[in-house]
């Protein structure tokens, strides 16, 4: 319902401003020319901000967990919830849920959460973790998700498991830049898959640019 209304306000800010809104897939054409449902559109300035989706790692039984996307479609909070992640939308999550009153445990790869935040940032959300008793699990690498009387039990690559009722994957994202063809406006990806930006969000074409996730 939240994110509903969000897009309600979005659309109406649209109106008000003289935005057009088109719906539709959109492919680039070449440098200045996109096609969404078969209409030409040229423009001088190009913004790509097409977001990403959650990138759930591919272990046996991984589809029984859910993304930071499920929880906003929840009708009720769960009794308790396993955390993957050691990103700010996992701890972001994690705080949340555990303040609402839902028995919740984050479950992280190595041996901190946020390990390209600075060290003393790290250090007070740790801290304050441990104030809370939300429990920060190190060192834990799933390996396998499989249904239980209890719920969803959790196997670790150390031979300990754990068991909730819900499981989030919050891993990580992907780019959603499947299908926009790319390639014909001269847009190149980084390392990582993601659309290769400056400081200034400038692609390597000129006039055009990539924001968000």
């Amino acid at each position: 319902a939240y994110i509903d209304r969000a897009r309600s306000s979005y659309d109406g800010s649209f109106k008000r401003n003289g935005v057009d809104l088109i719906e539709g897939r959109a492919h680039f054409v070449d440098s200045h020319t996109v096609s969404v449902n078969g209409e030409l559109i040229r423009a001088k300035h190009i913004v790509i901000a097409t977001g990403a989706r959650p990138s759930i790692p591919t272990i046996p039984g991984a589809e029984l967990g859910g993304s930071s996307d499920d929880v906003f479609a929840w009708e009720q909070l769960p009794e308790s919830v396993a955390i993957l992640g050691a990103g700010y939308i996992a701890v972001e999550l994690a705080g949340v849920l555990h303040a609402l009153g839902v028995k919740t445990d984050l479950f992280v790869r190595r041996d901190r959460p946020l390990r390209t935040f600075d060290s003393y940032i790290v250090e007070g959300l740790v801290n304050e973790m441990e104030k809370t008793g939300l429990p920060l699990h190190t060192h834990k690498v799933p390996v396998k998700l499989e249904e239980s009387e209890q719920g969803i039990t959790i196997h670790f690559e150390d031979g300990s498991s754990h068991t909730a009722s819900q499981v989030i994957w919050a891993t990580g994202r992907r780019p959603n830049v499947d299908g926009l063809e790319l390639e014909k406006a001269g847009v190149t990806l980084n390392e990582r898959g993601f659309i290769q930006v400056d400081e200034y969000q400038n692609t390597v074409v000129d006039g055009i640019y990539a924001l968000g996730d």
